[in-house]
């Protein structure tokens, strides 16, 4: 746990309380810490006595006598010893062991420190480790991109099931932010990669196997983006590859002679809707790329 740094002088409570309250600058926030070096060096109550197991105010006013009683006789004057008494009543409604605290600091500084030096690395593994109950990530992204990291969407070809970095550092979002696209689905389609990238759609769909429900998934994610101008092309292409499909391998193979359709362009709104509920994640950011 991180210590943090209070008003109060600790060399000026009591030498007794020095090498607890100098490890903890001044917080107390270990539950071994108070129980055992507080109470033994300070107070005449044995500290087998102290259990915190069933802490609560209640049991912490019944010892305030007695404890004020042994710290005095320890030489630490009343006014001291009774702000030693407020703070140690904090842990009558909570405590961390101090085998808590020391894991919860590690984490704490390992995550602070990859977050600082690597914050790409750090935003892939949050975005990998979806969903954890904190933060969205839209939420995560746009922190990333105020720390400079360059997004790069979900794109075939270049995407894999996870995110994970490029070599020029850029965070590549991967498959497994598509909405309906489960963890099978994804590794389908990166499983299909080291034969060689994909051609075109039909490629796409004949060595993933995916159905046209999931083909149509992906391109509502514009993920399809390097073939088509615009995912509403996409998704016509998508549904005709669909009906072909219902034809048999024949109709699914067979190339057809259609009028180009005119498709209206999405508006930034739109854009914007369908990103959020096709992958949870906007793009309408300068710091992402197509």
């Amino acid at each position: 746990m991180i210590a943090k740094r209070t008003a109060l002088d600790h060399e000026a409570i009591h030498r007794a309380a020095k090498s607890a309250a100098h490890t903890l600058r001044g917080a107390l926030c270990r539950l071994r810490s108070t129980r055992n070096d507080h109470y033994r060096n300070f107070s005449y109550i044995p500290t087998t006595t102290l259990s915190f197991g069933k802490r609560s105010r209640e049991r912490m006013a019944e010892i305030y006598s007695r404890l004020l009683e042994g710290m005095i006789a320890n030489g630490i004057d009343r006014a001291a010893a009774d702000r030693l008494y407020r703070m140690l009543e904090g842990f009558a409604d909570y405590g961390f062991p101090e085998s808590h605290a020391r894991s919860f600091a590690l984490l704490t500084y390992a995550s602070a420190y990859v977050k600082h030096h690597e914050p790409a690395i750090f935003t892939a593994a949050l975005l990998n480790a979806q969903p954890m109950g904190f933060y969205a990530p839209e939420v995560i992204l746009h922190d990333a991109r105020r720390a400079g990291v360059l997004v790069l969407p979900i794109a075939v070809n270049a995407s894999r099931r996870h995110s994970d970095v490029d070599d020029a550092g850029s965070l590549r979002l991967g498959y497994h932010l598509v909405r309906g696209l489960s963890a099978e689905h994804a590794s389908a389609i990166e499983a299909a990669l080291p034969r060689g990238p994909f051609a075109d759609l039909v490629d796409f769909a004949t060595r993933t196997r995916l159905t046209g429900e999931k083909l149509e998934l992906l391109a509502a994610a514009d993920v399809f983006a390097p073939w088509f101008p615009a995912r509403r092309a996409a998704i016509w292409e998508v549904r005709g590859l669909a009906e072909r499909s219902r034809r048999g391998t024949l109709g699914r193979d067979m190339s057809t002679d259609e009028p180009d359709a005119h498709l209206a362009t999405l508006t930034p709104v739109e854009e914007t809707r369908l990103d959020l509920w096709s992958t949870g994640v906007s793009r309408r950011s300068r710091t992402i790329l197509g």
